[in-house]
């Protein structure tokens, strides 16, 4: 297992043990645990020239939820579950509320007490969302795969990713998160954006 990984099960079976004491009176004492020190991931990202050049890789039947992808910064999970409902047009704002975990939509967002975030639309999208939400039901998915006919699939989105970052010479470690949701996220911290 990852340090993370044994991080969190010991401090799961920790909490446990305080329960099975200060709850249910079981135990007297818990003991105590190592400390585990967890590194900090290295976080990835573009530039907004190197996401320009990605872009212009990207299957044109695909553009859509990429380009949403590197203009919003939502995590790629939460594109997938978006509906039309989740869009407000006479305001310009998108609600993100759901997600999808594996192939499961969930009705909320990932994270301990997250909470719906809305974030304003990008203007780049506003004819493709706007023809979206006109031609289609308020429970539609926003982003559908041409392909299937439905919305995107975490593998096969990862499909599309892989075959990108392949055209363009991305190392494999760079995931579609990084190129996405990391990359919106540093380069308006490198602008001095909170």
């Amino acid at each position: 297992f990852s340090e993370k990984t044994v991080k969190n099960i010991l401090d799961n079976f920790k909490t446990f043990l305080n329960y099975l004491k200060s709850d249910l009176e079981i135990l007297d004492v818990v003991p105590s645990f190592p400390v585990i020190g967890v590194p900090q991931p290295k976080i990835t990202w573009l530039t907004q020239e190197l996401q320009q050049k990605v872009f212009e890789v990207v299957p044109d039947d695909h553009k859509p939820i990429f380009a949403f992808l590197m203009l919003h910064g939502c995590r790629p999970s939460e594109a997938r579950a978006l509906k039309c409902e989740d869009i407000d047009l006479e305001h310009g704002v998108i609600t993100i509320s759901s997600t999808f975990s594996g192939r499961v939509f969930l009705e909320r967002r990932k994270g301990r007490n997250s909470k719906d975030s809305t974030i304003p639309l990008h203007p780049e999208l506003l004819p493709y969302i706007t023809d979206r939400i006109k031609n289609n039901l308020p429970n539609a998915y926003v982003f559908v795969n041409s392909k299937t006919g439905k919305h995107y699939s975490e593998n096969s989105l990862r499909r599309i990713w892989d075959d990108i970052r392949e055209k363009v010479g991305l190392s494999q470690s760079i995931r579609l998160y990084d190129a996405t949701r990391h990359s919106v996220a540093s380069q308006l911290a490198n602008k001095g954006i909170p």
